[in-house]
């Protein structure tokens, strides 16, 4: 259920994503709805897939570092790439690779407190437990600021740069 609303609440980052660059960035086009949808599948399909090859990993730890370093850090940078594309906003590499690492950061970062949150204050009727140690916490948002420097070493070369 967690992982779930995750996939869903990816979907809305986005698209929060693609309204709050031209916030920050001068836009250059209108937004295409098309364009949009096929982004939010592309993501959905890329986060359920780093769920499944996390779940496969017999190896619980592993499977949580490659959950944490792919399924949040890498694909934090791909909805951010994917939103700075489709809103089209005047931005150059640099800027979208500082910007996006550090939406990534704060958004992995929101996922622990949301874990905590839920680990400590509804155990009793969830029963989650996402992590046994303070280490776990720790390592969690290692993997994700991995993850997003991994994005930014994949995107940022195929990021359209458009200048001001």
């Amino acid at each position: 259920m967690y992982l779930l609303l995750l996939i869903i609440g990816e979907g809305v980052v986005y698209l929060g994503l693609v309204y709050g660059f031209s916030i920050f960035f001068e836009k250059a086009k209108r937004h295409n709805i098309k364009t949009k949808l096929s982004s939010i599948l592309i993501i959905m399909a890329s986060s359920s897939t780093a769920i499944i090859i996390s779940n496969l990993i017999p190896n619980e730890a592993l499977g949580n570092r490659f959950q944490h370093s792919i399924g949040g850090g890498f694909i934090g940078l791909l909805i951010c790439f994917l939103a700075a594309k489709d809103s089209a906003v005047k931005i150059n590499r640099l800027q979208f690779a500082v910007f996006s690492f550090l939406i990534t950061i704060t958004l992995g970062t929101f996922n622990e407190n949301a874990e905590f949150y839920l680990q400590n204050y509804w155990y009793e009727t969830l029963y989650l437990v996402f992590s046994r140690t303070v280490n776990d916490t720790w390592l969690d948002l290692v993997s994700n600021a991995v993850g997003a420097i991994l994005g930014v070493i994949c995107f940022v070369p195929f990021f359209p740069e458009r200048k001001k």
